[in-house]
Order: C-alpha cells, then sequence, then structure tokens
C-alpha cells in the first residue's frame, strides 16, 4: 500500500499538470465562446446525446471492478482490456448506424455520428491503462498524458474553428484528445495487458459480483445524468440549450481546481484502506477539508473573472446571458466535488449498491421538477433544480457515510 510520501507526491504530480491542463482548456472555452454562437453549442449538445446511448453498452462495471482488486493476476487486467475493447466495438457500430435506423435524430447532427463513434472506440481502448496507471501511483504519466493531451484539443480546435461548422469543431477537439491519450497510454503501459484471458473465477468476479449491479447503475447514470439535455433538448430552444453547456463550462472550474485536482489520487487511497474505516475517515476528512478551500476560492474567483472580465475575454453578447446563470448555479458548482468524493469513496471501497442509490435520487428529482421548469424558465430552471438534487444527495450521502465507517468495512 502507498504510504503518505506516495501519496503527497502523487497529488503535487497529478494537481499540478490538471492545473496546467484547466488553463489551456479554459482558453480553448473562451476562444470558442467568442467565436461561435449559441445554437452551434446546442447542436454540439445534442451530438454529444449520442455519446449518452452509447454509454449504455459500453459500460457494465468493468472499470469499477478492475479498481476494487485488490490481487496481483494479471489475468484480471487482462480481461479487463478485453471487456473495453468488444464493448466500445458495439458501441461504436451503434453510433455508426443510429442516425439511419433512429429518425428522430435532427439531420444536421447526422455528420457529428462517425466522430462520435470514434471518441467512444478510443476512450474505452485507453481504460485498462488508465487504470493500471492510477493503481501503480504513476501519476508523474498520466500528468504528461494529460499535458499532451489536453494540448491537442486546443490545437485542433483553433484550427478547426471558422474553417468547419462549430458544432464539429467542437467535436474534433476531444477526438484529438480522446486519441492521444490513447496512443500515450497504451505505448506506456497497456500493450502488456493486450492479450487473451479466460475463467471461471475472472467471469463470476466481473459479472457475478460487478456487472449485476453495475448494470443498472450505468443505464441509471447514463440517462439519468443528461436528463437536463433531454429535457431542454425536447422543450426549451437551441439557444437555451446552448447557453446552459456554455454555462456549465464556467460552473467546472470551481470543480477542475477541486476536486478534479484529486480525484484519481483519493480514488486509490479510498481503494487501498478499504478494510481500514480509520484510515478512510481520515483520507474523507483531509480530503474534503482540501476541497472546500479550492472549491470556495475557485468559485469566489470564477465570480469576479465573470463580473469584471468576461466581456474583455469573449465579447459583450455572451456575459449577461452566462452570469444570470452563474449566481443560480452556485449551490450545484459548492455541493458537486463534495458529492462525488464520496462516490469515490463508494467507488474505491468496491460498494456498486451505494453508487447505485446516490444516482437515484437525484435523477427523481432532476425529472420531476425538470418537466415542471425546463420549457418555462430554461437554463436558468435547470440549473436550479440540479443544485437542489445535488443538496439532497449530499446531505443523504454524509449520512450514509458516517454509518458505513462507524464500523468495520
Amino acid at each position: 500500500m502507498a504510504g503518505l510520501a506516495d501519496r503527497t507526491r502523487a497529488s503535487a504530480y497529478y494537481a499540478g499538470s490538471s492545473i496546467i491542463c484547466q488553463g489551456v482548456r479554459f482558453f480553448g472555452v473562451l476562444f470558442s465562446t467568442r467565436h461561435i454562437p449559441p445554437e452551434q453549442f446546442g447542436l454540439y449538445a445534442q451530438a454529444c446525446l449520442g455519446l449518452v446511448f452509447a454509454g449504455l453498452v459500453r459500460e457494465i462495471g468493468q472499470g469499477n471492478a478492475l479498481i476494487s482488486y485488490q490481487g496481483s493476476d494479471r489475468r484480471y487486467a487482462l480481461y479487463n482490456f478485453q471487456l473495453n475493447l468488444l464493448l466500445g466495438l458495439l458501441a461504436a457500430a451503434l453510433l455508426l448506424v443510429a442516425p439511419v435506423w433512429i429518425q428522430a435524430i435532427p439531420r444536421p447532427i447526422h455528420r457529428a455520428f462517425p466522430i462520435l463513434a470514434a471518441i467512444c472506440l478510443a476512450e474505452n481502448i485507453s481504460l485498462t491503462s488508465l487504470i493500471v496507471a492510477q493503481k501503480g501511483y504513476r501519476f508523474l504519466l498520466l500528468g504528461c498524458v494529460d499535458v499532451a493531451a489536453v494540448g491537442s484539443w486546443t490545437f485542433v480546435l483553433l484550427l478547426a474553428v471558422g474553417r468547419v461548422d462549430g458544432f464539429i469543431a467542437l467535436l474534433l477537439a476531444p477526438l484529438a484528445e480522446v486519441s492521444v491519450r490513447c496512443v500515450a497510454l497504451l505505448a506506456a503501459v497497456g500493450w502488456r495487458y493486450v492479450g487473451w484471458a479466460g475463467g471461471a473465477d475472472l467471469r463470476a468476479y466481473y459479472f457475478g459480483r460487478f456487472a449485476r449491479t453495475m448494470i443498472a447503475k450505468t443505464w441509471l447514470e447514463t440517462l439519468g445524468g443528461k436528463i437536463d439535455l433531454f429535457l431542454l433538448s425536447s422543450l426549451s430552444s437551441l439557444s437555451q440549450l446552448g447557453i446552459y453547456e456554455r454555462t456549465l463550462q464556467f460552473v467546472r472550474i470551481p470543480w477542475s481546481l477541486s476536486i478534479n485536482l484529486l480525484d484519481k489520487v483519493l480514488l486509490v487511497s479510498y481503494s487501498n484502506e478499504q478494510g481500514d474505516p480509520e484510515a478512510l475517515r481520515g483520507i474523507l476528512a483531509k480530503g474534503g477539508r482540501l476541497i472546500a478551500f479550492q472549491a470556495f476560492a475557485a468559485a469566489a474567483l470564477v465570480s469576479l473573472g465573470l463580473v469584471f472580465l468576461l466581456k474583455f475575454a469573449i465579447g459583450p453578447a455572451w456575459p449577461p446571458l452566462i452570469l444570470r446563470q452563474w449566481w443560480i448555479a452556485l449551490p450545484f458548482t459548492l455541493a458537486t466535488p463534495f458529492v462525488w468524493n464520496y462516490n469515490l469513496l463508494f467507488q474505491g471501497t468496491g460498494r456498486p449498491k451505494q453508487l447505485l442509490k446516490n444516482i437515484l435520487a437525484p435523477v427523481v428529482i432532476e425529472l420531476a421538477l425538470g418537466l415542471a421548469v425546463a420549457a418555462r424558465f430554461g437554463a436558468a430552471g435547470m440549473i436550479a433544480v440540479r443544485g437542489f438534487a445535488s443538496l439532497v444527495l449530499l446531505a443523504y450521502q454524509a449520512g450514509v457515510t458516517s454509518r458505513l465507517l462507524a464500523s468495520p468495512a
């Protein structure tokens, strides 16, 4: 198990690379917001719903299974790669034929589906390498790969904006990012796990212990996590959908500067200490304090930037639209990092049923209230609903965790 020095070093590597990545990505967000109109962001959000449906078949809990595995049998990683490859190919194939089979898909976004298929396949191929590197605390490698991947995202975005339709440019950028990450991780780590493995123990572990529960979780998480986009796409306008998508880019900044700086290190730490409730309490408390400081400080800085600097960065049209949503989004912005920290605890300690319960409550709340507000209040109404759902979930998770860590794991 990794000690305090390993965790500190890993956190420093990962935090440093994450800050660089977020700075580069934020430049791309400002650039694209200045040069692409809201309707194109709406088309981009609609196209990304294709990845939602692909997610229903590309993840059956194999990622959580490998994260939770504490043994040293290499076959478990080989089997994980096999599952990721086969499910990624299946999801990519479904995306390629979706515009032909599903008449409800808007014709303007048909061109996006080959790009979505490539993104889906590249992401799945890289997942085993990513998890193995995380469990081995190879965060210097992961940080360098992330910097290269996000750099390619920004480079392609700068080249594509103005040369192709805005929503296509927004999709080509993540395709470049996941492709660079996939190739780099395969070259550094993943080639060792390309091969065949089979056995009753592998099937029992992946399918018996995880898949039965995690398939339901994946469906709920995948569909429920995009209820906001479904509702706005169906009940509101492309412009409101685009404004919502851009606002989330600014909402994600405090997440990127808090939980996203620590998530991979926390996940591995929870996994390694899953048999020691006292150690888990210590990691959760220290992580929570650091997340609180970072999230609140980042939210304050973003607020000042939006008020005083945004109009100079992206022009005069966008700031009034984004500022209105930002103030409404503050509860959602600040609660989400803590929600994710609890989810990392449940994921790292191999509790798929609890993760499933954590998804259900906000899905029900967002669906019920979202139907009531999406048409009338658009982006602002949907953001308010997500904030309320996050606060309810946070209170529930705190109660569950208190009971969980009061007894042996």
